[in-house]
């Protein structure tokens, strides 16, 4: 009896060891440097501290893919660099699997600089095949000794698996997007001004960032004549040639 009381104790035992183990390794992070894919979840940002060792973190959010949201504190664990615009560099190669990057200097595009001669913030956007990712962007900080104090934005991986080379032509897009409008040709322009672009972007889902297809793009800016005081965006797929989407200019907020 006894030695069957203690055979159940050691069975059920085991069992309880093994889900834990199992618990233990489904909140490991997995190795992104590798991969192309977004699939990887990191559920706990205190577990991306003691992963990384990105040094005194005061906060730290995450997106729903997994990469940083924000990370605030002293952010210079390992930077040697003088020029603010390769310590963000070199910040990034440091800590690309956290981020899902291959190539920080290929996937990052500086787009602005804020702060004058003492840089306050370097503004990045996200690029594959040298085209924009829509809705992917860093800002890093600086504090007034120039050293890395937080970063705030995202990065979607699967941004990757798109090819950038279009299809169709920029002015064919033109054409297709003018011949999916409503109103007459003559109600719509493009101010010189303002140029069309190769975008790759999501569309679908909830409109979220990371929800909805990844495709390659062209973004046609459309403004009304008076008294027609509307703008708007139109997005033709750059490889098929389909009509994808008309948003208003007004409330989109693209980045300048």
């Amino acid at each position: 009896m006894i030695n069957k009381i203690l055979i159940i104790f050691i069975t059920l035992l085991i069992s309880a060891n093994a889900q834990e183990n199992k618990k233990q390794n489904s909140q490991e992070l997995p190795d992104t440097s590798k991969t192309n894919s977004y699939e990887f979840k990191i559920k706990e940002p205190s577990k991306v501290i003691e992963e990384f060792g990105l040094g005194k973190i005061e906060k730290i959010n995450l997106n729903d893919n997994g990469t940083p949201s924000w990370i605030w504190g002293d952010l210079n664990k390992g930077i040697t660099e003088t020029d603010p615009i390769e310590k963000c560099y070199q910040f990034f190669e440091l800590h690309k699997e956290l981020f899902g990057m291959i190539n920080p200097r290929e996937e990052l595009v500086v787009y602005r600089t804020q702060g004058g001669d003492r840089v306050s913030t370097v503004k990045f956007y996200q690029a594959h095949g040298g085209v924009r990712v829509r809705f992917g962007q860093y800002f890093v900080h600086f504090n007034k000794d120039e050293k890395i104090t937080g970063i705030n934005g995202s990065f979607d991986p699967e941004a990757r698996s798109i090819d950038a080379i279009p299809s169709i032509s920029v002015e064919q897009a033109r054409e297709i997007a003018i011949n999916s409008m409503e109103k007459p040709t003559t109600n719509l322009y493009t101010p010189e001004r303002v140029k069309p672009e190769l975008y790759i972007a999501r569309f679908g889902g909830n409109d979220d960032v990371f929800n909805g297809k990844f495709r390659l793009v062209w973004k046609w800016p459309f403004v009304g004549v008076p008294p027609d005081n509307s703008s708007w965006y139109y997005y033709i797929d750059a490889k098929t040639g389909e009509f994808v989407k008309r948003e208003s200019a007004v409330r989109s907020t693209p980045l300048k």
